[in-house]
Order: C-alpha cells, then structure tokens, then sequence
C-alpha cells in the first residue's frame, strides 16, 4: 500500500473518532433517542475498527463490499449528524 495506505490507515481511526466524540458531545443535551442513536453508531464503528486491526483484512479490503460498507455507512451517518445545525440553536433573527 506505501506510505499513502500507511497514513490513510492511521488517519481513517483518527477522524473516525473526532467526528464521532464531537457528535456525541454535540448531542449530549439534545434529544435523548438522537443521542443513543449516535453513541450507537460510534460503537459499532468502533468495533469495525477493532475487529479489523485484528483481522487479516484491514480496514480498507480490496474487492469485499461486505466489510467496508457497514463501515461507510456510520462513519456517513456520523458525519450527517455532525454537519447539520441542532434545532435548538438554530433561530431566525428579525
């Protein structure tokens, strides 16, 4: 994979967990099923991201969509929830 792949593996936990912490603590006092929901996210990405350092695979498999997508998905999801505005502190000025 080269030196790429090598940063592309050590980054993609990185911002992995950045974006996963910052949604958590975004959604702290938010609404408690959207909270949940997020902290379930951040553990099933967290497991993915564990089972695959211990698995011959890697994060990144070439040519298996079974493994990488459920992977994609809640780091997309993640992203979701940390890109749009809470409800809360969104308001309409006059």
């Amino acid at each position: 994979m080269g030196i790429l792949g090598l940063i592309t593996a050590f980054a993609l936990p990185i911002i992995f967990f950045r974006i996963g912490i910052k949604t958590i603590k975004k959604y702290r006092n938010e609404s408690t099923e959207k909270y949940y929901f997020i902290v379930a996210l951040f553990a099933a990405g967290t497991s993915i991201i564990t089972r695959n350092i211990f698995n011959s695979i890697g994060l990144l498999y070439v040519g298996g969509v079974h493994t990488d997508l459920p992977f994609w998905l809640i780091l997309g999801s993640l992203t979701y929830y940390y890109r749009i505005p809470l409800t809360a502190n969104t308001s309409i000025d006059n």
